[in-house]
């Protein structure tokens, strides 16, 4: 599973799939000895250590789910979603029965708490983070609708990670953008 996680920064960034493919395209020391037994190189372990750059940006993992919630907990949504996917996102599935191993996008995941050291300390936290139910509102609609100040946004058509309609469906409620 943790290898399914470079899709976290690989996908949804300018250079990421250029980055993600260089860095599979080195996963193995090259073989100079015929027979010798393949190794991991020190690169691709290298990179993929410094990918999700959890140890200088925590907050990040305990914030991603919790910015969005309103009203409601988080209760890991995401891991939810792929547990109940099934076998989709399962890589030892796949790889027995001889299918792709998806990447995951955009999800921070509670066993990222137990296995990512910078993590470790924050479990606790994530775990109140994920349960708590009393978020107020993401944004007050009548507050944007009076707006003042001049905005610029920059909304994507092909982005994976936000939706086209409910950005432009939000931007409309905004006066002045």
């Amino acid at each position: 599973m943790g290898l399914q996680t470079l899709g976290l920064s690989g996908l949804g960034s300018y250079s990421g799939f250029e980055n993600l493919h260089y860095m599979l395209e080195r996963v193995w020391d090259p073989v100079l000895v015929p027979g010798a037994p393949k190794n991991i190189s020190f690169y691709f372990l290298n990179s993929f250590e410094r990918w999700l750059e959890f140890d200088t940006n925590p907050i990040y993992a305990l914030l991603h789910e919790s910015c969005y919630c309103q009203d409601a907990a988080s209760n890991w949504s995401a891991n939810k979603i792929r547990n109940e996917l099934g076998n989709l996102f399962d890589p030892v599935k796949a790889t027995q029965e001889c299918r792709p191993v998806f990447f995951t996008g955009e999800m921070v995941l509670p066993w990222m708490f137990d296995e990512i050291h910078a993590l470790k300390h924050l479990k606790k936290v994530a775990n109140l983070l994920a349960e708590k139910k009393n978020w107020p509102q993401l944004y007050n609609v009548t507050a944007l609708n009076k707006n003042q100040v001049p905005v610029a946004a920059a909304v994507y058509y092909e982005d994976m990670y936000v939706n086209f309609k409910l950005s432009m469906e939000t931007a409309s409620q905004i006066a002045g953008i």
